[in-house]
């Protein structure tokens, strides 16, 4: 799972990518081919609120589309997991 974030974090170079516990709930629920409005009733949300949380999960991952989300993550994970 990805750490959480503090103040100031980002994709730029040598800052972690992090990802919140809500918005890897929301990625992993994407990856599990869930629409948007299968999400938010899930999770007792709006829509909006889904697609609010995809944009900023897609904007720390450096990605545009859903279909480049499973190797996002897959990157991501692997990241996390690097003992360096």
């Amino acid at each position: 799972m990805a750490r959480r974030p503090t103040r100031g974090d980002s994709t730029g170079k040598g800052s972690p990518i992090i990802l919140t516990a809500h918005e890897m709930r929301i990625a992993e629920s994407v990856v599990n081919g869930r629409s948007n409005r299968e999400i938010a009733g899930e999770m007792r949300v709006t829509q909006r609120t889904v697609e609010f949380h995809i944009t900023n999960i897609y904007r720390k991952l450096g990605i545009s589309r859903r279909v480049q989300l499973p190797d996002a993550l897959t990157r991501l994970s692997e990241r996390d997991s690097d003992p360096r």
